[in-house]
């Protein structure tokens, strides 16, 4: 999406977790966990019956069928998840979407912008007792240039000029121009270059990284599944050890062919976690023998213009629609409240949503949509405004195009249609 795009609706959709629970609730007391006994509605917006992490056990998730499991090649989401408890990167990101060092302990950055240099953590190995290098990382940025590689990852080294492993401990990048997100483009899974080469392509290919798991075995339309990791380099790197970290023995991720089966593998208990729309919310939300997660989804629901066309060109004309439109009632009518407002398209969570340097979209809260117009040189008549473009008189007339199998956009569609009309456009 282009920044240019005038955003007029912003809101992020909250999707829920359901993780399965098999304790014994006979000794709890519903009602001060916040249930209406008598109506079976679960009251609180608080997590429910969660205990805590418990030592031990098999974790069994969700996948589509893979179509590799080569990190830097798949195009599949869930696989890309699940190797994620596999692979690491130089970089990773903390709770505000920043960059922090992971395999890389620290990076710096010569002055003027072009020379990056990253320090590979010490001590790191791989899960089968090598040692991690720069060599690893120089393997992997080789592996992804080459010209008959697929990857997601390539355009994110397109800036690089030169890059080399100065030594065992040190991995330098040289940029054709400065780019101070160079850090955040080092997040991509890291190969052992110690592996065959021409096996990373082949359906032979069989996962091998730094991270809390392993893998253990692929059974094709089946499972695949993950063993904890002892030697994960994280354990003893951490700053508080008062804390057991790796609890899971296991994570199974079983295999179905397509993501509209996940809920019915959650259903019949055959995976532990599953995600839910807000649209079946009510079929869950008073179940006991499930605990409920909400979280903010990076899923936003947007009005954008067609800037082709002179009318919506005009900056008065969005501006009045923007102030026209009432987000909190769309929100709180049509969502059921289950979403986030947010003045510009990035996560709330984000560092950069509360950066001064960001300047949210102007969404005139507060002025009248005719004032707008009439300041903005459109004529009010009785038949509706109209303003003079390159000589022809146009009438400001609004158009919302929406995909028709998709009710709730289709519902809000029609309340902003139903805001304007009350604005007097």
């Amino acid at each position: 999406m282009r920044i240019k795009t005038i955003i007029l609706i912003l809101v992020f959709i909250l999707n829920l977790a359901l993780v399965s629970c098999q304790s014994d609730y006979d000794d709890l007391d519903l009602e001060k966990l916040g249930f209406d006994l008598n109506n079976g509605i679960y009251k609180n917006n608080d997590d429910i019956m969660d205990k805590g992490p418990v030592k031990g056990g098999t974790l069994n998730i969700f996948s589509t069928f893979p179509d590799t499991l080569n990190p830097l090649l798949t195009k599949n989401a869930y696989v890309s998840e699940f190797l994620s408890f596999i692979y690491e990167g130089l970089v990773t990101f903390d709770e505000k979407q920043k960059p922090e060092p992971l395999l890389a302990d620290k990076w710096s950055v010569s002055a003027d912008g072009l020379i990056w240099n990253f320090h590979m953590r010490e001590g790191i190995i791989w899960s089968d007792g090598k040692a991690l290098t720069a060599k690893d990382v120089e393997f992997t940025f080789n592996f992804l240039l080459m010209a008959n590689v697929d990857s997601v990852y390539k355009k994110q080294l397109q800036n690089i000029a030169t890059y080399t492993a100065i030594d065992s401990s040190n991995f330098k990048l040289v940029l054709k121009k400065p780019d101070s997100f160079t850090a955040e483009k080092m997040t991509f899974p890291i190969l052992p270059a110690h592996i065959e080469n021409d096996i990373y392509e082949t359906a032979d290919f069989k996962p091998l990284g730094t991270g809390p798991f392993k893998f253990d075995k692929y059974l094709e339309k089946k499972s695949v599944t993950l063993k904890k990791n002892d030697s994960w380099w994280y354990i003893d790197a951490r700053e508080d050890k008062s804390q057991e970290i790796m609890l899971m023995d296991e994570i199974c991720i079983k295999l179905y062919k397509s993501a509209e089966d996940s809920i019915n593998a959650f259903q019949v208990y055959d995976i532990d976690v599953g995600c839910i729309n807000m649209d079946n919310i009510n079929k869950y939300i008073s179940r006991t023998d499930m605990i409920m997660k909400n979280y903010t989804s990076r899923e936003f629901e947007f009005l954008a213009f067609n800037l082709n066309n002179p009318v919506f060109a005009d900056i008065s004309v969005r501006k009045a629609v923007a102030a026209a439109i009432n987000r909190q009632e769309i929100l709180d009518e049509i969502l059921n409240g289950h979403g986030t407002i947010s003045d510009i398209p990035i996560h709330p969570d984000s560092w950069l949503y509360d950066s001064p340097n960001m300047v949210p979209a102007a969404l005139n809260a507060g002025q009248i949509p005719k004032d707008i117009l009439l300041e903005g040189g459109w004529k009010e008549k009785e038949s509706g405004f109209y303003k003079l473009f390159a000589g022809i008189n146009k009438k400001l007339e609004i158009e919302i195009l929406v995909n028709n199998n998709n009710s709730r956009r289709i519902l809000a569609a029609e309340r902003i249609c139903q805001q304007l009309l009350e604005a007097g456009m």
